[in-house]
């Protein structure tokens, strides 16, 4: 059962973790698009 609820805890961090960086690259992308 503990194991179980650590995945999921898991998979929400490793999730949490890819939006935010997403999120940067998008923001990196829109960025540089202005600059130029």
């Amino acid at each position: 059962m503990w194991n179980y609820v650590l995945d999921i805890c898991e998979i929400q961090n490793y999730m949490n973790y890819f939006y935010i960086y997403t999120r940067q690259c998008s923001e990196l992308e829109s960025t540089k698009l202005q600059s130029e």
